[in-house]
């Protein structure tokens, strides 16, 4: 079966620290209407267990200039709690008691390399069974290395950096060569660019509408044991009904009471206060199909595993920090290859194979123009079908800079 970690696609948390960044940039307007309710107003009136809030209005969409679309990000100790939107009347200084279910709660989520882990399993729930795999990756090419020096076939020079999605110091004071070679680039390129349109379209898509449930989608028990956990994260059992289950999956594959902002982000703050161009590799509907396509069952057995496993899990992430710390992708392409199943390679082409080729294609142009630094997750580095190994079989020179 498989697991996510925080190796490769974006990670969620983003959302609401981008969202804090859009808003420090002026693009968002904390209070910027007359009719803005205090943050202490709202969290009290919404139950909000959160010392800070951020609060902005939009007159867009279906509502007339008199109703406003109220964002309130709550931040608390994990950081970014909640994303939810209701209605606001101009001049009245209420919430609608109606919440709008469609735009829900934006958590910290993980979404990254699938590895799979071996643990206990809960008393009363029925554990996925987890099949060790035979294949071994040993001697990957280009596994060696977080940032690499790319020279197109006209010579023109730019970077690559593998990153790994988390917010963790250790990983976000970047070594000093690094720091020079991003402060020297042109333009910054990651993932996904994230701007409030991207943020609420996510925040859309991880939640149900209607009269859905992730407490009908799946078993009692493991609804219960997915509560339990997710709230060490901040999230309420009211919350956690309304996720789908790839999102609850992938929210207890982050690490819990981590606050602050991943490395993605900050290396695209740090590229905007720089004046760098700005570029996003793929879109939010790209990112979010990679789960929306899965089936039922397969969302059912990845959260199953989560809760199972959730232990192990973590102290898996600290060992793959240690590997990224040590720029040993290799070691980390083997963590996330340990258990293998007919899903599981279903998801890894859809979440790592094929994203690799997307990926790799969208750099050209910027590649071909030079001076780009552009910031990856590191398991798209390295291996056959990797990023670079399709760069380097176009006619890109790949050197490692260590």
């Amino acid at each position: 079966m498989a697991r996510v970690t925080p190796g490769h696609l974006i990670n969620y948390s983003m959302i609401g620290a981008g969202l804090r960044q859009q808003r420090a940039s002026g693009k968002l307007d904390k209070h910027k209407h007359k009719n803005s309710i205090s943050a202490t107003t709202c969290r009290r009136r919404l139950s909000v267990p959160s010392r800070k809030a951020l609060i902005f209005f939009a007159p867009r969409g279906k509502y007339s200039k008199d109703h406003y679309r109220m964002i309130l990000i709550t931040i608390g100790d994990q950081c970014n709690d909640v994303l939810s939107t209701w209605r606001v009347t101009n001049g009245h200084r209420r919430l609608f008691a109606r919440r709008r279910p469609k735009f829900g709660s934006v958590l910290a989520l993980a979404v990254a390399l699938l590895v799979i882990v071996v643990g206990h399993c809960a008393a009363a729930l029925e554990c996925p069974e987890l099949i060790p795999s035979s294949t071994q990756y040993k001697n990957a090419p280009f596994a060696h290395g977080i940032l690499w020096r790319v020279e197109s076939p006209g010579h023109s020079i730019s970077h690559v950096f593998g990153t790994i999605h988390l917010s963790d110091p250790r990983v976000t004071e970047l070594p000093p060569k690094v720091a020079e070679i991003f402060q020297g680039s042109d333009s910054f390129g990651m993932e996904v660019l994230l701007d409030a349109d991207a943020i609420l379209e996510m925040s859309a898509a991880m939640y149900y509408s209607g009269s859905q449930s992730l407490e009908k989608d799946i078993d009692p028990d493991l609804f219960d044991d997915a509560v339990e956990l997710l709230g060490r994260y901040g999230v309420s059992a009211e919350v956690a009904r309304r996720l789908k289950p790839w999102s609850a999956f992938t929210t207890l594959s982050l690490p819990p009471g981590k606050a602050g902002a991943p490395l993605d982000l900050l290396l695209l703050t740090l590229a905007e206060q720089g004046g760098k161009s700005v570029f996003g590799l793929e879109s939010i509907k790209e990112q979010v199909d990679v789960f929306e396509r899965l089936t039922m069952s397969d969302q059912r057995d990845l959260l199953a595993e989560a809760v199972c496993h959730y232990d192990e899990f973590q102290t898996e992430i600290e060992e793959m920090i240690g590997h990224y710390l040590a720029q040993d992708l290799d070691a980390m392409m083997r963590m996330s290859m340990r258990y293998r199943s007919p899903m599981h390679d279903r998801f890894m082409d859809s979440l790592l194979w094929q994203r690799n080729i997307r990926l790799a294609e969208r750099m050209l142009p910027h590649l071909q123009q030079g001076g780009a630094f552009i910031a990856i997750g590191a398991l798209h580095l390295p291996g056959i079908g990797g990023v670079l190994d399709l760069l380097n079989k176009r006619g890109y020179a790949i050197t490692p800079i260590h």
